[in-house]
């Protein structure tokens, strides 16, 4: 594929000001889960998984797992990485750049035949097993030690125009997640996603890291909410508690 630039950032862009909130994790009745690198507690959630093999000269940034699921109304992305995900600048290795773009890709029409395609790139095969045709990319992108870039966007409209970029996303240790209303994404709860990504940092001439792509349906726990109502009890007209959740 000839490279276009709604796939890698543009390389002058500056980095955009996004609303940045720090991940806890989400509980329900039956599971915990906790974005920690750890996923152990994700045993019985409806998740898609794929591992990746090393396959980078750069000892960080290197994609070894990816995971999607449905809490709620919102899709929760994770990935784990070789060494660290977002380096300082004095973390990155001798000789690299420190410079990542993440993209979770997501096929949202099951058709490998529309979006962006990651069989080839570039012009050079990827040698994917299971090429998807990508309708959505969701990126944290870094740069210099900051963020640079954390939005997602549709490939065939370009990274200029993305439909979110105010959602909740965290980089810790090996680990990168986002957190994403399915509405914002246009996605609906039952539907079918197939799920793919991959890393693209300025380290060894752009080397790309390319992840194998797995099934998801967007159904999951639903949050639990505690609601107690009350009765009318005070003589003053306004501030009478009627329910608290």
């Amino acid at each position: 594929m000839n490279k276009t630039s709604t796939i890698r950032l543009k390389r002058g862009l500056s980095a955009m000001i996004m609303t940045t909130a720090t991940l806890l994790g989400a509980a329900n009745a039956e599971a915990q889960i906790v974005i920690d690198g750890h996923f152990a507690d994700w045993d019985g959630i409806n998740a898609a998984t794929v591992d990746d093999a090393k396959d980078m000269a750069d000892p960080s940034g290197d994609i070894r797992q990816i995971q999607a699921h449905v809490e709620g109304g919102n899709l929760h992305l994770s990935m784990t990485v070789d060494g660290i995900a977002a380096p300082s600048v004095d973390d990155t290795a001798e000789g690299m750049k420190n410079r990542y773009y993440y993209h979770w890709l997501l096929d949202t029409d099951n058709n490998v035949a529309t979006g962006f395609k990651n069989d080839a790139y570039e012009g050079n095969p990827t040698n994917l097993a299971k090429p998807i045709g990508a309708d959505l990319v969701v990126m944290i992108g870094w740069r210099d030690g900051k963020p640079n870039g954390i939005m997602a966007y549709d490939p065939g409209v370009g990274d200029d125009s993305p439909i979110a970029s105010d959602f909740s996303y965290s980089a810790s240790g090996d680990t990168l997640s986002a957190v994403i209303a399915l509405a914002d994404l246009k996605l609906s709860q039952g539907q079918t996603v197939v799920v793919s990504a991959f890393q693209e940092g300025a380290s060894d001439g752009w080397a790309v890291d390319w992840v194998e792509s797995s099934a998801l349906i967007l159904t999951g726990p639903e949050i639990p909410k505690a609601s107690v109502d009350d009765a009318k009890d005070m003589a003053d007209p306004s501030g009478d508690i009627r329910q608290i959740q």
